[in-house]
């Protein structure tokens, strides 16, 4: 069906979508100022504030919901908007001043619309319609004043931000990686190129934005109470290098460190030198040069290696097999099941003489090397098995612990992988259990012999583990010269005799052999010695069974002698006896 409102309709509908480009247009240029200033406040404030990677999510959190109002504030309004070709010529009329007769043309046109009323009515409205049309300019009166105002704002933001994004690129990359959340840092005119830390013997080279050390990529490490030196290099763009820098620590007891620039030849060359006396702990730090500052990087401590010592003693033969059922106690881990005595961190260990003393040691880092030292020799431990690489066992036989003989004084010097060593020193002490020599005690009932007697000797002998050798030592005084050794007389001990801890017997001892005369004096000794296994045994006498040498009639008076002050000895019992009793009644 042709239409006499062609025109018009063409006419408005290219009114309709000038103005919905106007406000898409509008809508988005003054959305897209304002992300253009929001952008470069952010690089303002994380400029000015050095902002870590924390403080920058925050600041584009902040960002984004500022994004978010300038689009619900500047662009959703006018895209939420849609006209149709009504409300254009709705519009239209309100410009011209035309009364409805656009809106009422436009209607009787849709379908349907013949039943509205009189057909010739309708006829009439349109061709009136259609003839004003013909004159009519829809876009006359048409004001677009907020899509230039926007676009200019746009443009100009844009333009502005852009000039100082190309005239100074390292801020824009700087800031383009730190909105990454990278480690980029903004130029400045004193420039920190180097960061090396370390001792005396080697120097760690730190990357510049990540504070790690260029080859592992791992943190920088100090040792527990070893100085840590600085060496840093800087540049300067315009102006003098200044004569120091700072290393400031955080969360620390250390001061600040201060590192002077090193002169040659009365110039600065921007290398710097300083030293943090004693590392205590780890440290957080950061490097100020100038206006330049680095990030914060931290420095790990590299703590001592503790060590824990185990001393095992292992009795000898003769006093395991004797006690066996002495009390043990053995509370190690890696010497356990050997010796009767061992207990973990026990430094200072009491063994019997003769007895075998195992060490082993674990370290809860790895060792470089362990050692001992025993009366100025050095014997090296060896670690026990790939397994078990913090184990170290003392291996060497030929030590003074193989066979324990005396008091032993020693130091263990152990060094890790880090070169450092335990604090303090290892050192402990070996000491002798006392094994006391045989308690003897010899007894005979006369003073008096005859040259050719064989006197009985009552002995009593007493020892902590048993006896090797018993032996009577024979001294004669002839008509009271000096005396003289003679031949002592070996006393035949039997295997029970050896192995028991104490015995009685009594013993012969026949003087024939010494050619004895009357007036001659006679001292014996009973000796005995203890058995010590492949040590030699200690040895003791008893006290001295001093005789006279008689002939028969001088022996038969001194047994009335003796007999005599038995007697009286019987009465003086007797008399004292019946004098208590008595009392007594």
């Amino acid at each position: 069906m042709s239409s006499k409102l062609k025109t018009l309709r063409s006419n408005l509908d290219s009114l309709r979508k000038r103005r919905s480009s106007v406000r898409l247009t509008t809508a988005y240029s003054g959305f897209l100022a304002a992300a253009i200033w929001v952008v470069f406040g952010c690089f303002l404030l994380d400029w000015a504030l050095a902002m870590n990677g924390a403080q920058r999510v925050i600041l584009m959190l902040i960002s984004a919901y500022a994004l978010v109002y300038s689009f619900r504030r500047y662009a959703a309004p006018l895209l939420q908007s849609r006209e149709s070709l009504f409300q254009t010529a709705l519009l239209v009329e309100k410009t011209k001043g035309i009364d409805s007769d656009l809106i009422a043309a436009l209607q009787f046109e849709e379908p349907g619309a013949e039943d509205w009323g009189s057909a010739e009515l309708q006829d009439a409205v349109k061709d009136n319609v259609a003839e004003m049309s013909k004159g009519l300019d829809v876009f006359e009166g048409y004001s677009a004043d907020d899509l230039g105002k926007r676009v200019a704002a746009f443009l100009v933001s844009g333009l502005l931000v852009g000039f100082l994004a190309v005239t100074y690129p390292g801020y824009t990359s700087a800031f383009l990686d730190r909105l990454l959340l990278g480690a980029e840092l903004y130029p400045t005119n004193t420039t920190i190129e180097k960061i090396a830390i370390g001792g005396p013997e080697r120097m760690d080279d730190i990357n510049v934005r990540t504070g790690k050390i260029v080859d592992s990529g791992d943190n920088p490490r100090g040792p527990f109470g070893k100085p840590l030196q600085f060496r840093i290099e800087c540049k300067q763009k315009q102006g003098e290098l200044p004569e120091k820098i700072t290393v400031e620590f955080d969360g620390a007891l250390e001061p600040d460190l201060t590192l002077n620039d090193e002169d040659k030849d009365g110039k600065k060359d921007g290398v710097y030198l300083g030293e943090l006396t004693r590392l205590t702990d780890g440290l957080d730090f950061r490097v100020r040069a100038g206006d330049g500052v680095t990030h914060w990087f931290e420095i790990e401590l590299i703590a001592l290696p503790k060590v824990d010592v185990e001393l095992a003693a292992t009795d000898p033969d003769y006093a395991r097999t004797r006690n066996a059922d002495a009390d043990t106690f053995n509370n190690c881990t890696l010497l356990g099941g050997k010796g009767r005595n061992c207990e973990t961190g026990n430094l200072q260990i009491e063994v019997k003489e003769g007895s075998r003393v195992d060490v082993a040691l674990r370290s809860d880092k790895d060792l470089k090397e362990a050692k001992m030292e025993i009366r100025d020799k050095t014997y090296a431990f060896v670690r026990r098995s790939e397994e078990d690489g913090k184990i170290w066992d003392l291996t060497v036989t030929d030590t003074p612990l193989a066979v324990v003989q005396k008091r032993l004084n020693y130091r263990i010097y152990v060094e890790d992988t880090d070169g450092l060593h335990p604090e303090p020193t290892i050192e402990g002490i070996v000491q002798i259990e006392s094994d006391k020599p045989p308690r003897v005690r010899a007894s005979m009932v006369s003073r008096y012999v005859l040259p050719t007697a064989k006197p009985m000797i009552d002995i009593k002998v007493v020892d902590d583990y048993g006896f090797s050798k018993a032996k009577i030592l024979v001294e004669v005084s002839r008509q009271k010269e000096e005396a003289e050794q003679e031949d002592p007389v070996v006393i035949t001990l039997s295997e029970e005799q050896k192995a028991s801890t104490s015995f009685k017997d009594r013993l012969v001892c026949d003087l024939t052999p010494y050619e004895l005369e009357k007036g001659d004096v006679v001292r014996l000794f009973v000796e005995v010695t203890d058995d010590r296994g492949d040590l030699q045994g200690e040895s003791s006498k008893s006290e001295a069974l001093s005789m006279q040498v008689t002939d028969l009639p001088g022996f038969l008076k001194s047994i009335n002698e003796l007999d005599e002050r038995s007697v009286r000895q019987i009465d003086a019992i007797i008399e004292k006896e019946l004098g208590i009793q008595g009392e007594s009644k």
